[in-house]
């Protein structure tokens, strides 16, 4: 599907950390170090808020707009699909230490309130901006874009054609990578082998 993105029902969105303006955008805080009990597997944060825009990202061709499951814009978990190819987002980023003045507005006064000394806040904001052109694969239900269950997922800025042109060049990098490994690998064992024929 050869789309660009659109906004959502809501309209025109300001992203809450940087203040640009967007058709989507998620925000997430993360503490660290983790509060869990001594123990206790997982890393070493907690990610304590998460705040979305309304609705899921947008995009759309002539022939209508179809809303993106947002784990194919900002794939926040393990179980989230994998994309290799360039995504469609902004990003910011901005940490906050107990002691700094002037913490970003969307931190609460609760969030605040509760830091400790050694506590550190690390802000992750993730934007779609507007009438970005993007080339997109995946699973159309009811509901929108989702990932598909058999063949690839892709949503990244471009056409078809340079996404393919694009994979192309992979697998000759690859495959160019492969022999040229190889070939250092016969050199490299070619005067062992004769080293060890003269010991027999």
């Amino acid at each position: 599907m050869q789309a660009s993105t659109g906004y959502g029902p809501a309209g025109p969105q300001t992203a809450p950390l940087s203040g640009v303006g967007c058709a989507w955008f998620r925000v997430t805080v993360i503490r660290s170090p983790s509060r869990r009990a001594t123990g206790e597997s997982g890393p070493d944060f907690d990610v304590i808020l998460q705040i979305d825009a309304p609705g899921w990202p947008v995009i759309a061709d002539h022939d209508g707009r179809i809303p993106v499951d947002p784990r194919l814009v900002a794939p926040s978990t393990l179980f989230d699909p994998i994309q290799t190819e360039s995504r469609i987002t902004d990003s910011t980023t901005a940490e906050h230490h107990w002691s700094a003045p002037n913490p970003p507005s969307c931190l609460s006064a609760p969030i605040l309130a509760d830091m400790r000394k050694a506590d550190q806040l690390r802000l992750i904001e993730v934007r779609v901006p507007h009438g970005v052109p993007v080339y997109a694969t995946g699973r159309v239900t009811s509901r929108g874009l989702r990932p598909s269950r058999l063949g690839p997922t892709v949503l990244t800025p471009g056409t078809r054609a340079s996404v393919l042109a694009a994979r192309r060049e992979s697998v000759r990098t690859g495959r160019t990578t492969a022999i040229v490994m190889f070939l250092i690998g016969f050199l490299l064992a070619a005067p062992a082998a004769v080293w060890l024929s003269s010991l027999i």
